[in-house]
């Protein structure tokens, strides 16, 4: 993964899910900003937002677990 993918991992799986920032935002419950600020920076997250954002995209916990940690390399 190189670090353009590393930053875009969050925006790839909410488009993937056929999602807009808007719409994804409401269902994991923060604001359009927040949300854009966790795909660029998606350590920044709690982990509650983490599992409703993999709830809502349809994607696995532990995968999307590793890519965070790949990210912050």
């Amino acid at each position: 993964m190189d670090t353009k993918e590393k930053r875009n991992f969050m925006k790839s799986y909410r488009i993937r899910a056929g999602l807009s920032q808007e719409q994804a935002a409401e269902v994991i419950g923060v604001s359009r900003q927040t949300l854009a600020y966790y795909e660029e920076k998606p350590y920044s997250m709690s982990l509650e937002s983490w599992f409703k954002m993999c709830e809502a995209y349809g994607e696995d916990f532990s995968i999307n677990f590793v890519a965070q940690k790949l990210y912050e390399k």
